[in-house]
């Protein structure tokens, strides 16, 4: 029994001296984790501001369209006025030449 004892103590001493080994390992994947966690924050931030700007971007893109289509009107409605104008002055012209 007591050599059982001492054998006993012997293998939870050894055992403490593992797991007082790995102490600085896990240490070290603590700090490890822990900057993961801080870059994969900052890629997310990142992330969100890249949205933010596509967004934005989004927002001027459709009023460049808007603007665009409001010009193509008034063009149209300036060549429907050109035509007419053209068309007046044929008539001139014509009745002239009569």
């Amino acid at each position: 029994m007591p050599g059982d004892l001492l054998r006993l103590t012997e293998r939870g001493y050894a055992a403490l001296e593992q797991v007082l080994g790995l102490v600085p390992r896990v240490t070290g994947l603590v700090g490890r984790l822990e900057q993961l966690a801080a870059r994969a924050d900052a890629a997310l931030d990142g992330l969100t501001g890249t949205q933010r700007r596509a967004d934005e971007l989004v927002a001027r893109a459709g009023g460049v369209l808007t603007e665009t289509e409001q010009v193509i009107a008034v063009t149209a409605a300036l060549i429907g006025q050109a035509e007419q104008l053209l068309a007046g002055t044929d008539q001139v012209v014509s009745g002239a030449g009569q």
